[in-house]
C-alpha cells in the first residue's frame, strides 16, 4: 500500500492585496479539514510501519522461538532457534541465532544464522522453496578439514596437514600439493653408460591421497644429480636418483606432487 499523500493548500491569504483577501481566506480555511483528514491518514500508515521496541527482537533481546525454521511466513526479526525448534537447520546444529528478513507476504524471505562457534550460514526462500543452507566464510572457518558432496564444497577452504610422509594442502575446489624431503640411500653404481643410478628405486607415499596419480617432480641436493620419475599412482610414486658422477652415500631429494583429492 502506497503511503496516503497531503493535498497542496490553497494560496495563502496577503493583506497586501486586500482585493483578494477574503476569497483566499475564504478557500484557506475551507480546506483544513480535508488537510485534517489527510494528515491523519498518513499518521495511521506511519503507525502501522512503526517498529514497537522488543517485538521480533528489534530494540531488545533476540526472541526465543521454537517453531519451524521453515516457516516463511515468520515476520523480519532476531530470534533465537532454541533446540526444540523444527525444521531444516544448518551443518545439523541444534540451535542458534536467526535473522530473518522477509519480504510481503512471506513469497520471499531469507535467513542468517549464526553459531556459538562463529560461523554463519544463509538461505533464501523464493516462491516455493528454500535453497540450501550455504556457509559464509569468515576468519573462524577458513580452515580446516575440506570436504565435499557430488562436487559441492561443504568443509573448510583450506587444510593443511601433515606426517611421517611430508606435508599436504588441500583447496575447496579439489586442489591437492604434496611435498617432502625423501633420502635415497645406498650408493650410486653404474646403469648404462657413464651414467649412475641409485641401485634400487625408492617408493614416496604420498602424506595425503590423491583421487588419481598425480604429477610429480623432484630435485636433488646435489647440482650434478637429477630424479628419475618411475611408476606412480594416487598414493606413492617411485623415483631413482641419477648422476655423472658414482658415490658410495645417497641425496637428498625433494618431491612435490600436485594432482585433486576429488
Amino acid at each position: 500500500m502506497p503511503a496516503p499523500t497531503i493535498s497542496l493548500l490553497p494560496a495563502t491569504p496577503n493583506r497586501s492585496t486586500p482585493s483578494t483577501f477574503s476569497d483566499r481566506m475564504d478557500a484557506f480555511l475551507g480546506a483544513f479539514p480535508g488537510f485534517r483528514t489527510e494528515a491523519n491518514a498518513l499518521g495511521t500508515y506511519l503507525d502501522n510501519l512503526a517498529i514497537t521496541v522488543g517485538v521480533v527482537g528489534f530494540g531488545g533481546d533476540a526472541v526465543d522461538y521454537e517453531g519451524s525454521v521453515d516457516d516463511q511466513s515468520l515476520p523480519s526479526g532476531f530470534y533465537f532457534a532454541l533446540a526444540a525448534s523444527t525444521g531444516t537447520k544448518p551443518g545439523g546444529l541444534a540451535f542458534g541465532f536467526m535473522n530473518v528478513t522477509r519480504r510481503l507476504s512471506g513469497n520471499r524471505a531469507s535467513q542468517v544464522w549464526t553459531s556459538d562457534n562463529g560461523k554463519q550460514y544463509r538461505r533464501v526462500y523464493v516462491s516455493t522453496a528454500w535453497t540450501a543452507w550455504r556457509e559464509i566464510f569468515n576468519q573462524a572457518s577458513l580452515l580446516g578439514t575440506v570436504s565435499q558432496t557430488a562436487g559441492v564444497p561443504t568443509g573448510s577452504l583450506i587444510e593443511r596437514g601433515s606426517n611421517g610422509n611430508g606435508t599436504f594442502v588441500r583447496f575447496a575446489d579439489g586442489t591437492q600439493i604434496c611435498w617432502s624431503a625423501v633420502l635415497a640411500s645406498g650408493a650410486l653404481t653404474t646403469a648404462s653408460g657413464a651414467l649412475f643410478t641409485s641401485a634400487a628405486s625408492v617408493t614416496w607415499t604420498f602424506p595425503a591421497a590423491f583421487s588419481v596419480a598425480p604429477v610429480v617432480t623432484g630435485e636433488c641436493g646435489n647440482t650434478a644429480a637429477f630424479l628419475g620419475v618411475g611408476p606412480h599412482s594416487a598414493v606413492s610414486a617411485a623415483f631413482r636418483v641419477l648422476t655423472t658422477t658414482s658415490v658410495g652415500g645417497g641425496y637428498d631429494a625433494t618431491l612435490t606432487a600436485s594432482g585433486r583429492w576429488f
